[in-house]
């Protein structure tokens, strides 16, 4: 018999060896085993195409060798980046990935915490921000210790309610950043399009943006209702260009990019010429900044190396290593969504 089907007890029957010296071999047991007999177990192994049940292994050793990643939206560019990272590196350090999508639904997120508990992943990773759900909260911290209790490894990649990010950047710097590119082209009336009001990632942006624009002596800064997707962008673009010309803003900090592309669309369409009526800048840096008409200038995070670096410390956690929170550089990238504006 070869394939999936193939058992243990196939493998230490066509090795000639004891059920016993089959697992220690396959299951890289610390215990001693000759090494023509090591040869023959992996051989008959390799003949049957043995494939180990992890699932079964995971009950007795609580180890299934598999990262479990929660996101908000794999198709979102921002969660693709940051999986891909996990997966490359996981791959690497012998570990399989296995995503779930929570759509930043409460219900749903604690659904899969749950589900990836019961498959005894090693590490369960969050690569979105935080919830501020008090009751999904309250529901959450007893799950994650009795992960913790059994092994288990948490690391997160955006902040969240009573969490610093293992995972981090420098937020207010970018937006500093960003300000001072948008006051070097004369802009003095600076607006900001938001996040969602659920994510901790949101406020943190919001606090960011709003300390930036003080710092430059140019504020109140002007807050639009938004979320972190394009449609959220193009409904925040009929808003800002309902306003008076004298109290509608030349520049536009969007909470990130799929909000800023939104935004870039919604205001064409509404007749704005772009960059000169209005200036956006994103945040995140996702693919498609560059390919959008006009480019988005924004304030890249090496989302990559955000989930790369997630993953090594997941590794380095269940290896029994330190696995120290993690600073990545951010950087402002202009592209052609920033000019001069068009009134003074």
């Amino acid at each position: 018999m070869t394939g999936p089907e193939a058992s243990l007890s196939d493998v230490a029957a066509r090795a000639g060896v004891s059920l016993a010296t089959a697992s220690r071999v396959l299951s890289d047991s610390p215990h001693r085993v000759a090494e023509s007999t090591r040869q023959r177990v992996l051989s008959a192994a390799a003949g049957l195409d043995f494939v180990p049940n992890l699932v079964a292994r995971g009950l007795v050793a609580r180890r299934t060798s598999t990262l479990g990643v929660i996101v908000g939206d794999m198709t979102d560019e921002y969660f693709a980046q940051i999986a891909r990272g996990i997966e490359d590196t996981g791959y690497a350090r012998g570990r399989a990935t296995l995503i779930c999508n929570s759509d930043r639904q409460p219900k749903k997120e604690l659904a899969y915490v749950r589900t990836l508990r019961s498959m005894r992943v090693d590490a369960i990773v969050f690569a979105g921000s935080g919830l501020g759900d008090d009751d999904y909260q309250a529901a959450l911290a007893p799950q994650l210790a009795l992960f913790a209790d059994s092994g288990g490894v948490v690391v997160r990649l955006a902040p969240a309610p009573g969490w610093r990010a293992d995972v981090e950047w420098p937020t207010s710097d970018g937006y500093l950043t960003a300000v001072a590119h948008l006051r070097s082209l004369g802009h003095t009336r600076i607006g900001f399009v938001g996040g969602p009001t659920l994510l901790s990632s949101s406020h943190e942006r919001l606090a960011a943006a709003a300390a930036a624009i003080d710092a430059a002596g140019i504020g109140p800064m002007q807050v639009f209702a938004g979320d972190y997707t394009r449609e959220g962008g193009v409904a925040a673009a009929r808003v800002i260009m309902a306003l008076a010309a004298d109290a509608c803003p030349t520049a536009l900090l969007a909470a990130n990019d799929q909000l800023a592309i939104g935004l870039l669309a919604g205001l064409r369409h509404l007749g704005a010429k772009l960059p000169g009526d209005m200036s956006v800048v994103g945040f995140d840096d996702i693919p498609s900044c560059s390919f959008v008409e006009p480019a988005l200038t924004t304030i890249r995070v090496p989302l990559y190396d955000v989930g790369a670096a997630g993953a090594q410390l997941a590794v380095d956690r269940l290896a029994g290593g330190a696995g120290p929170r993690v600073t990545l550089p951010i950087d402002l990238v202009v592209r052609a969504s920033t000019a001069a504006p068009a009134r003074r």
